[in-house]
């Protein structure tokens, strides 16, 4: 009997072209398929043509992202059908090829997170506080008013507002204002720095501006000008006396910015008195003012101080206290931190601004800057500049002086940051 020994050899490359015609006749089959099913379901509507045409074509639109995600990497496709609607697979199976994929179809942006690692970096510096009953002009912290005296430490009755009734107003300083002063402490804070050089930040720089430095290009203005520190704690650190409240701070901020050559306009109205409910309408009403007296202006800073209800009667008090400070060449100094309103048109550049200042102050001084507060239900008037910050220095964990402190390690921190972005 003879065998017959057929090579195939001289067929291989025959076998390739065959493969790929194949795969390459049925990748076209899919997408037509597709289009097929869109144009059938778009004609079977009983409808009248233009709007099925319109609705077929916005159908294919809003599913083509997904589709090209699909047929690219075929894992995507499992798990897009595992995640609507199909069943052919377990439960675990579906949470493992989540965990593994890290990819959530209602939030594109997660699969740039997870090719570009700074993406990922940027998140994880932000806190999103995403609350439909909350409101920007309401503290939810409580605030108690007392009877108001007749003078306040250089705050006339125009800053201070014309209908006053009783009862329903902020304190002036106690009595025994003063008496306290900051006690060093037996705990060492962890954070603890004397100098460091200055490095270049990660994150990309906000757009370029032109200053007119001959002329005033910092606004810094306060919605509630009445929250105060330690040692005034009348109010629920709310006050009238000036040299305890976020508008002292301005203050000292305005100095620091000046003699560094920044011409600065510093506003101390009074907001959030005798009415704290409406603050920012009425925050808003200075700002547009002082945006029209001066078209220079391009960078504006809200000045706040955080905030912790009933904190004197909380036993972590104690460690509020240092937890709320950093040790800089020997001073305690407040730590401070940024706020952004999710709802603003220019929320992008708001959150650039800030983490770009934020990742700045952390190489300057590590451990003063806290991670930045993204409030999703709220504008707070930063819609009127891309550079504009609410930032919150210190809290009523913090004495006034160790805020005080804080202002000038911000101007620092700040004029590195103009001199980036400065045109």
């Amino acid at each position: 009997m003879i065998i017959r020994v057929i090579s195939i050899r001289k067929y291989y490359r025959y076998i390739g072209l065959l493969i790929t015609f194949l795969m390459c006749i049925y990748a076209s089959k899919i997408i037509l398929w597709d289009s097929v099913e869109w144009t059938v379901q778009a004609k079977g509507m009983d409808a009248p043509f233009m709007v099925v045409q319109a609705a077929a074509k916005d159908d294919i639109q809003d599913s083509l992202f997904i589709t090209v995600l699909n047929k690219t990497i075929p894992m995507m496709e499992v798990n897009y059908k595992l995640n609507h609607g199909g069943n052919t697979y377990t439960h675990v199976f579906k949470v493992a090829l989540n965990r593994l994929l890290n990819f959530d179809y209602e939030d594109p942006k997660s699969l740039f997170k997870a090719q570009f690692a700074i993406l990922n970096e940027i998140e994880n510096g932000v806190i999103h506080v995403n609350d439909d009953h909350q409101n920007e002009d309401i503290d939810t912290r409580e605030i108690h008013f007392v009877g108001d005296e007749q003078h306040h430490d250089g705050i006339s009755s125009e800053g201070v507002g014309g209908n006053q009734t009783g009862g329903n107003e902020i304190p002036t300083a106690s009595e025994n204002i003063g008496s306290e002063q900051p006690k060093t402490s037996s705990v060492e804070p962890k954070n603890s720095i004397e100098s460091l050089e200055v490095v270049s930040s990660p994150i990309q720089a906000p757009a370029k501006v032109k200053f007119d430095l001959k002329k005033p290009v910092i606004f810094i203005y306060h919605t509630h000008g009445t929250e105060s520190y330690r040692p005034e704690t009348v109010g629920n650190y709310h006050s009238l006396n000036r040299q305890y409240t976020v508008r002292k701070i301005g203050e000292q901020l305005t100095e620091h910015l000046t003699k560094k050559g920044y011409g600065v306009i510093h506003n101390e109205t009074i907001h959030d008195h005798p009415s704290f409910q409406g603050s920012y309408a009425r925050s808003l009403e200075t700002l547009n003012e002082n945006l029209k007296k001066q078209d220079s202006l391009k960078l504006v800073f809200d000045i706040h101080r955080d905030g912790i209800d009933k904190i004197e009667s909380l036993p972590s008090y104690n460690a509020l206290k240092e937890d709320s400070i950093v040790m800089i060449n020997g001073e305690r100094v407040a730590k401070l931190m940024f706020v952004v309103g999710g709802q603003n048109e220019n929320y992008d550049k708001l959150l650039k601004f800030a983490e770009y200042i934020r990742l700045r102050g952390e190489e300057m001084y590590p451990g003063l800057m806290k991670r930045t507060i993204v409030k999703d239900y709220a504008k707070f008037n930063q819609y009127k500049s891309d550079f504009s910050l609410l930032i919150e220095i210190g809290s009523n964990a913090n004495h006034i002086d160790e805020a005080v402190r804080t202002t000038k390690y911000l101007a620092e921190i700040l004029d590195s940051v103009i001199k980036d972005i400065q045109e």
